[in-house]
């Protein structure tokens, strides 16, 4: 996936300038940016659901204006920061919700791929329960579950896959955290997919494999978590003071603290 120039205006008030990214099969990218960066924004214009005033979005060299809203479907999973669902669905239901661009596959090949997913995001136990009844972390794997149902499809059907989460840890505990990193590091390095995040957590953000730093509606740096985390740059992101250490228990990665009590 290739972004460049990406300009988006919203009522005439500029809320990107002048973006460009570039997402490989096998990469974990998080985008990280205070409120009001413009994130969502981002996100937004590469689902096409709002337009923007100047620059090209690709998908394996296609000009996303191109590709109709059936095809995006067969070619990129979205999760929003919030999914509405009030009807009275099993979990296994939603999930199963993830293979309906997917018309040629069998309901093996669909159940094979939701308890693939349920086990990913460790929500096996849920799946007979009632959707509505499940708390907000646990709606929020379940959602998870059911777009990686959508990425599995497209991984035997398409080929590529790109999936391109927002905050997609939001109302989880420490523990599903780090699971769910896990898991998405894995689904990139072993199987190819290309991931975006949208993420508030440095810490979390310096375990993926490239960093993009929004700062005033335009990129402040670009790179790997090593390249892009230092203090000037978070800086100019959170304007706070930061401290970027070796982490005590891993020292290929980083810990990132801040001087706010």
């Amino acid at each position: 996936m290739q972004i460049d120039g990406l300009n988006i205006l919203r009522g005439g008030r500029q809320v990107l300038s002048d973006v460009s990214l570039r997402l490989e099969p096998g990469q974990l990218l998080a985008v990280l940016g205070a409120n009001g960066a413009g994130k969502s924004s981002l996100l937004s214009a590469i689902t096409g659901e709002i337009q923007y005033a100047e620059g090209l979005i690709h998908f394996d060299a296609l000009d996303l204006a191109a590709i109709s809203v059936a095809r995006q479907a067969r070619i990129r999973a979205v999760l929003p920061q919030q999914t509405e669902l009030t009807f009275p669905f099993s979990v296994k239901d939603v999930v199963a919700m993830g293979a309906y661009p997917f018309n040629e596959a069998s309901p093996q090949q669909v159940t094979q791929w939701l308890e693939q997913a349920l086990l990913l995001l460790d929500a096996g136990a849920l799946k007979d329960r009632p959707y509505e009844q499940l708390s907000g972390g646990e709606q929020r794997r379940v959602q998870l579950a059911r777009v990686l149902v959508q990425c599995l499809a497209m991984a035997a059907c398409e080929g590529h896959v790109y999936l391109l989460l927002d905050e997609p840890l939001a109302n989880m505990d420490p523990k599903h955290q780090l699971q769910l990193l896990s898991v998405l590091r894995q689904l990139a390095h072993e199987r190819q997919f290309a991931i975006l995040l949208i993420m508030h957590d440095v810490n979390l953000a310096a375990q993926c494999d490239q960093v993009l730093l929004l700062a005033n509606q335009t990129v402040v740096a670009s790179g790997s978590p090593s390249a892009v985390l230092n203090s000037a740059n978070l800086w100019q992101v959170f304007g706070i003071n930061m401290a970027v250490l070796p982490h005590p228990l891993d020292s290929a990665r980083l810990l990132i603290l801040s001087d706010l009590v």
